[in-house]
């Protein structure tokens, strides 16, 4: 275990009773309450057109005699979030488990950009222009000729909520600000650790002491929670996920469409080839930015 992840660990164990059983709360809540929403849109989704919406995992179905090839749409993120999320609570009662942690922070790192630009594109759609991103409620209506007053078919609101906003917010804040954080002031060699973790050096006083002298400083912080992303991780690691994901997704919604005859949304139905790929493109580099910009806020 690196100086990093001993140092987080021993700030998890200073923590009070009541301050871990809360970060425990939130992050199981969140949890529970995703997986039920994910659950839930199972029970209900029996005909093909539910099964294509946005977070539904991608399988192999069959509508009548015809093979319904599904893409994966964003069960990868979701399930990432939810993971992220549970992991969380498992180190908010085990601050030592450092693999916990670490697997957190990656998974993490893919999540919730991608959850958050899901947010973007999904919730101004569903507010502005739902045709565009809910199908008809007739499985077999041509939704290039769906006008405004159609029937559509909407899922129920805190399934919705699970799935498509609850997600995004939860990692942003359970990574960035969902608790007060030890800021610790000078070390004896009079350096600040700029992660507010406490930093191993050659101090000769003892380390609780070090920790009465941070501890007592505790104050509410946004974006201290978590450790910042650096380079390479927060550069080329977060190019090529961007990259790898979209041009993943791209090809594989494509290929589906050209074997069902139509795209899991509306939206892309009634795109271009040349805007789909505009779409693509423009989400991954969306995304990318997101991370960028969270990680240059945090300090």
């Amino acid at each position: 275990m690196g100086s990093t992840e001993k140092g987080q660990a021993v700030i998890g164990r200073q923590q009070s009773p009541g301050m871990r059983a809360a970060k425990f709360i939130f992050h199981s809540g969140v949890a529970a309450y995703m997986i039920s929403a994910y659950r839930a849109l199972s029970v209900i989704t029996e005909r093909v057109v539910t099964e294509e919406f946005l977070t539904i995992w991608g399988k192999e179905g069959r509508n009548g005699e015809q093979l319904d090839v599904r893409p994966p749409s964003a069960d990868s993120s979701f399930l990432m979030a939810t993971a992220t999320m549970i992991l969380s609570a498992i180190c908010d009662v085990f601050p030592d488990n450092w693999l916990a942690r670490a697997s957190k922070r990656v998974l993490a790192l893919g999540a919730m950009p991608i959850e958050l630009t899901i947010s973007a594109i999904y919730w101004p759609l569903i507010l502005f222009a739902p045709s565009l991103i809910v199908p008809p409620a007739d499985p077999l209506a041509d939704v290039t000729k769906i006008d405004a007053g159609a029937e559509l078919f909407f899922i129920p609101l805190w399934m919705d909520l699970g799935l498509h906003l609850v997600p995004a917010v939860a990692l942003l804040l359970g990574e960035f600000a969902s608790n007060t954080t030890p800021h610790f002031g000078e070390t004896s060699r009079g350096k600040r650790h700029r992660c507010g973790v406490l930093r191993a050096t050659r101090a000769r006083r003892p380390v609780n002491q070090q920790l009465h002298d941070g501890c007592s400083q505790l104050t509410p912080d946004f974006f201290l929670l978590e450790k910042k992303y650096t380079p390479p991780t927060s550069t080329r690691g977060a190019f090529l996920t961007a990259l790898g994901v979209a041009t993943a997704y791209a090809t594989w919604v494509e290929r589906c469409a050209a074997l069902n005859g139509k795209f899991p949304y509306p939206f892309l139905t009634v795109a271009s080839f040349e805007d789909r790929c505009k779409i693509y493109v423009g989400a991954g580099v969306f995304a990318l930015l997101v991370f960028w910009g969270l990680n240059a806020l945090h300090k």
